[in-house]
């Protein structure tokens, strides 16, 4: 996923936040009594996005029940090489995530185009074959591929 796709889905969730669309719907949200609740953007986390936003995203706009993609196989339009990887906690709060998204482009100078590597958006939410071995995983393609890795951690230390 690029800069400019991270900055723009932070700015859908903002609105979706703002205008008390964006609610809890899963079934962990009905088993800890939080179904229906508005999801408040100082709140919102990769759980969230994954289970709110993507997977409900990509059934409505490809319709076929056997095809399910990664967001970024969703949004992109050619390949989009990971400059950096970003390994991070899914509870964490993705507005804090972001703040170091645009921290790290900015003290790299890197293009709006840069792209980023987060499993979040380049692995398929519904499943993905993470491999037999940690030498077949996804997440060792990714390190290969980037030249930087910046492993995000919350504000309580928190990170993987």
């Amino acid at each position: 996923i690029t800069i400019s796709q991270l900055r723009e889905l932070r700015h859908l969730l903002q609105r979706l936040c703002k205008t008390r669309l964006l609610r809890r719907t899963t079934e962990f949200a009905r088993k800890n009594g939080t179904l229906g609740q508005c999801i408040c953007w100082s709140e919102v986390n990769m759980y969230d996005i994954s289970d709110e936003v993507i997977k409900p995203a990509i059934l409505h706009l490809l319709r076929d029940q056997n095809h399910k993609c990664s967001w970024v196989e969703l949004i992109a339009r050619e390949p989009q090489p990971p400059t950096v990887m970003f390994s991070h906690w899914w509870g964490g709060c993705f507005r804090d995530f972001m703040h170091i998204v645009d921290a790290v482009a900015r003290d790299n100078h890197f293009s709006v185009n840069a792209g980023c590597w987060i499993c979040t958006f380049a692995l398929c939410q519904f499943g993905e074959d993470l491999g037999t071995c940690l030498m077949q995983s996804p997440f060792r393609y990714a390190l290969a591929a980037a030249s930087m890795l910046v492993l995000v951690v919350d504000r309580d230390g928190g990170s993987l």
